[in-house]
């Protein structure tokens, strides 16, 4: 494991530990009663894929940086229909509550993006100079 995805790793459970506290602030104090139970699986899931697609990229980008540009578009892509794949069976399943999810499942990808194109932007920044 290189050190620069190890320190990617600790940057992306940082950022689940802050907005895991966010979450205990807004739905125990704010919107007490609206918290749901998918909650810490979604984001369980959410760092699952972004740690592997993170890794996949940062192989990609050392390797052939001609492909890395159209494989993170792909990866881009997978990474969205697989949110919305999760998020659309559990609405189905679990209709209450929509609005609290899909804030949610915002939130995090907006956060975990941002992480992973910033870190990614330096590496590749990197690589070119």
């Amino acid at each position: 494991m290189s050190t620069q995805f190890k320190r990617f790793v600790v940057k992306t459970f940082v950022a689940a530990g802050i907005l895991v506290l966010f979450g205990w602030m807004i739905f125990g104090f704010v919107t007490p009663g609206k918290y749901l139970s998918v909650l810490p699986w979604m984001l369980a899931f959410i760092i699952f894929i972004t740690l592997i697609t993170h890794a996949y990229l940062l192989r990609m980008a050392k390797k052939d940086m001609s492909r890395f540009a159209g494989g993170n578009m792909i990866i881009s892509m997978l990474r969205l229909l697989l949110y919305s794949a999760f998020a659309f069976v559990y609405l189905y399943k679990n209709p209450e509550e929509p609005a609290v999810f899909v804030v949610c499942l915002v939130v995090c990808y907006i956060v975990f993006t941002y992480l992973a194109v910033a870190d990614l932007s330096t590496v590749t920044k990197k690589k070119s100079e």
